[in-house]
């Protein structure tokens, strides 16, 4: 996609609306349940009485996570897509006034992983730049010889590890970190995975306790949100929820704020 031509009423402006399309949903789905979390003691209710920042958030389709779903067979080949994401960060990249409305860039668990030094070091350097802080949606779950292979939300403690070294290794800092929906792949198995651990909640967070000191090892600040899918299939699950979020307190002495996401895509 040609930057310069935004705005400019050419032929990109179609990609263009798709991209605002997109990010009108990102915004659309950080719906917060604070409120009912901090009634439940997980977080302290003065602190909401307090209010919290308005924070606006943005996230696209990075390179890795666009090659691992061609493979797949998950999208259509499209030449340029996987180059998009990139030239956001570009020295004259034309997006300065959208830029100073976001405060918060979420790349993937993928990228931090595996993307090159140079395609992580541009985004760690833009981001900076921009005074737009760092986050990841992170698949926190550890995978086990038993369970959790080929499952959304999992990957491995070495990947974390990997992750969290590359960024501190090229002068960066994760402030944020968004789990990819641990109670409903981990717990319910939203998906009816075979491979699914099927964990009570005390389980799930043993599970990603270790990973949680790996990040904190590195990012003494960094702070910890879950996204959850919350639709007409899942509307019963806020108890379970906000019992994640106890047992996620008591077992890492770690707050996080729930994300409830308005629209669930895998």
């Amino acid at each position: 996609m040609n930057l310069q031509k935004w705005g400019s009423g050419s032929h990109s402006q179609p990609r263009i609306r798709r991209y605002i399309v997109k990010l009108k949903l990102i915004l659309q789905v950080a719906v917060l349940v604070s409120v009912t979390t901090a009634l439940q003691g997980a977080i302290p209710a003065q602190v909401i009485a307090q209010g919290q920042p308005k924070r606006v958030w943005l996230a696209g389709i990075d390179p890795v996570v666009a090659a691992d779903r061609q493979r797949i067979g998950m999208t259509a080949s499209r030449p340029g897509a996987a180059n998009d994401f990139m030239e956001l960060f570009q020295p004259n990249a034309p997006w300065p006034r959208a830029a100073s409305a976001i405060q918060i860039f979420k790349v993937s668990t993928q990228f931090l992983h595996r993307s090159t030094d140079e395609q992580l070091a541009a985004v760690i350097k833009d981001l900076g730049h921009r005074h737009i802080a760092l986050a990841f949606a992170a698949e926190i779950m550890a995978t086990t010889a038993q369970c959790g292979n080929g499952v959304p939300g999992y990957t491995t403690k070495a990947v974390i590890q990997t992750a969290a070294d590359r960024v501190s290794r090229l002068g960066g800092n994760i402030e944020y970190v968004a789990f990819d929906s641990p109670v409903a792949f981990g717990h319910f198995n939203i998906l009816n995975k075979p491979a699914a651990c099927n964990y009570t909640m005390q389980q799930l967070v043993q599970n990603i306790a270790p990973q949680i000191a790996i990040l904190k090892a590195r990012f003494p600040a960094i702070q910890f949100g879950d996204v959850e899918p919350v639709n007409n299939h899942t509307v019963c699950w806020l108890a379970e929820y906000l019992e994640f979020a106890r047992q996620f307190k008591q077992q890492t002495g770690e707050r996080f704020i729930i994300h409830a996401s308005r629209y669930y895509l895998v």
